[in-house]
């Protein structure tokens, strides 16, 4: 009886194991072979694939110290996330079919999620309610590299099953050092969906003359243009992939245009990184007058400014690629009028919150500004380097103490005020004015608005 319930329990372990190999299996082939995948340049294996490569090459050919967050901060997240075979399905917006994606929609959410300090997304982008702007940036990202697939800039679909593979993918993995290429970062300025569409464009040009269509049929029977109904490779359409399954099978000018598709691949990848970085603005958090916002139980829902006593206003800026800024501070009064504020900034620049906490405590008004205060009209303000990982490379937190309503006009007048704070990083961009998806006044967590009252001077 117990050699017969042990024979038992072992044959239980071994279908068990049998059983999770099988399902093992089953999901790598799923993954990578099922029908209806069109897998553009390879995001298979995990441990190194063509786009891992691509966007490798790209970051590494960024300046550091100009481009730090797509860099230094959050580069290696994006390579990762580049070359996920999930993400590959993500960007193209879980169409299996699709050799192109919604690019223009990554951007918007890359925005938004900027906007309200998600930089990453909370552990895994796909499982988490609210990936980071830096997720969506790489879903764009891998698009345009894409977009170096002659397959996909001419929308053929492809990589239907095990024997659909496309001959030009599957050459430039298994070889990619060997075609040899040059990589450019290109400038598109501020626009990083202009190297999408231009990634294509240049696909497109370069095989463009007539011996491409020995590969790429453009006859019109299948409708293999961009922009058309999907063509196909498959035979029944009379268009099967001939290309060279091997490196040393392609002839001098297929191997010159597979180096040229690499490189630009590359290029393209690395613009929308930089245009990016340029055009993404600083950020304002936790703006207070007193503290409203603060440590305070009981904080008044309209802060009063004391002329006689003085207040402070605290707020933090965050930036993502220049360690100077420059801050304007308005005092906007009920009818209109736009005052510039004239206030002292504390000493102590690069206090914690844990230390502002404390100095609330044995100080809640700050010392008096007397004749030494700044006109805050563009003034230029040093950040310091941000402490921890995956947080935006610069930050400073801006104490004004003892401020008691002076503008630079004079005192401001009694009255129900509105406090706005203007950052603008050497790129031009500003919060409010350059990215409306970026309402710095739509959540708590992004202020540069704060109502407060001028009291009496009686």
């Amino acid at each position: 009886m117990e050699v017969s319930a042990m024979y038992r329990k072992r044959l239980a372990i071994l279908s068990l194991i049998t059983f999770l190999v099988i399902v093992s299996i089953v999901s790598i082939v799923s993954i990578v072979l099922i029908p209806g995948r069109s897998l553009a340049w390879w995001s298979w294996p995990p441990s190194g694939n063509t786009h891992r490569s691509l966007s490798e090459e790209a970051i590494a050919n960024i300046p550091q110290d100009q481009y730090p967050d797509v860099t230094t901060i959050f580069g290696e997240d994006i390579i990762g996330w580049t070359s996920n075979i999930k993400d590959d399905q993500r960007a193209h917006g879980n169409y299996n079919d699709r050799n192109d994606g919604p690019a223009d929609y990554w951007w918007k959410l890359a925005l938004t999620q900027y906007g309200v300090f998600e930089f990453t997304g909370a552990g895994d982008p796909l499982a988490s309610p609210k990936p980071g702007a830096y997720y969506y940036l790489a879903l764009i990202v891998h698009l345009t590299e894409d977009m170096g697939v002659p397959a996909h800039a001419y929308n053929i679909l492809h990589s239907q099953d095990s024997d659909d593979l496309d001959n030009m993918e599957q050459v430039a993995f298994i070889s990619y050092r060997e075609a040899k290429h040059l990589v450019t970062i290109q400038d598109t300025g501020k626009d990083p969906l202009q190297c999408y569409y231009l990634s294509r464009e240049h696909t497109l040009s370069l095989t463009s003359p007539p011996y491409w269509r020995l590969y790429y049929n453009n006859d019109g029977t299948c409708g293999l243009r961009y922009g058309t109904p999907v063509g196909y490779y498959w035979e029944f359409c009379g268009a099967p992939d001939i290309f060279p399954e091997k490196w040393d099978d392609t002839s001098p000018v297929e191997q010159r245009v597979i180096s040229s598709l690499l490189g630009a691949s590359a290029g393209y990848a690395g613009g929308v990184l930089v245009a990016a970085s340029r055009s993404l603005p600083p950020l304002v958090k936790d703006l207070a007058i007193g503290f409203d916002s603060g440590t305070d139980p009981d904080p008044e829902p309209t802060p009063v400014v004391d002329p006689q006593k003085g207040t402070k206003i605290m707020f933090t800026i965050l930036e993502n690629r220049s360690q100077e800024v420059f801050v304007t501070i308005k005092a906007i009064g009920s009818d209109g009028l736009e005052y510039i504020i004239s206030a002292q900034e504390q000493s102590d620049q690069n206090q914690s919150d844990q230390g502002l906490s404390d100095q609330k405590k044995s100080d809640p008004d700050g010392p008096d500004s007397g004749d030494s205060e700044d006109c805050w009209d563009n003034k230029e303000v040093c950040l310091s380097k941000s402490s921890g990982s995956r947080q935006l490379p610069w930050k400073k937190l801006i104490i004004l103490a003892g401020w008691k309503g002076r503008s630079a006009e004079g005192q401001l007048p009694e009255g129900l005020y509105t406090l706005k704070v203007l950052v603008k990083d050497p790129d031009d961009n500003e919060v409010n004015e350059v990215y409306p998806e970026i309402n710095a006044d739509s959540t708590t967590r992004n202020d540069t608005e704060r109502q407060f009252l001028i009291a009496s001077q009686d």
